[in-house]
């Protein structure tokens, strides 16, 4: 007989390297500028890192052409806002997710 064992270690959020100024780090951007957040996690199985925004609040995304599209959450350790607007101030959360 053999048998299979998976060990699953949860999804553990990784700080960022410096490589960014604090202002970015911390998603500061005048009106009308982008910002870049970026979040890594690791685990085992190596989990999913979707990001939201604190509150359910929509997401929105606009491309430098002001065309938007407004969605609940974004895939991917990277999340990109362009042309920011004051409603876009708020809490971005990081969630690792298993892909079990």
């Amino acid at each position: 007989q053999s048998g299979y064992l998976s060990v699953v270690v949860p999804p553990d959020i990784l700080n960022q390297p410096d490589t960014n100024s604090a202002t970015q780090e911390e998603g500061i951007t005048p009106e009308g500028g982008t910002v870049q957040l970026v979040c890594s996690a690791t685990g085992v199985p190596l989990p999913s890192v979707q990001w939201r925004r604190e509150g359910g609040k929509d997401i929105v995304l606009r491309n430098e052409g002001r065309d938007k599209q407004v969605v609940k959450h974004v895939d991917g350790e990277h999340l990109v806002l362009h042309s920011v607007q004051r409603t876009d101030m708020g809490a971005y959360l990081c969630i690792g997710k298993m892909n079990c």
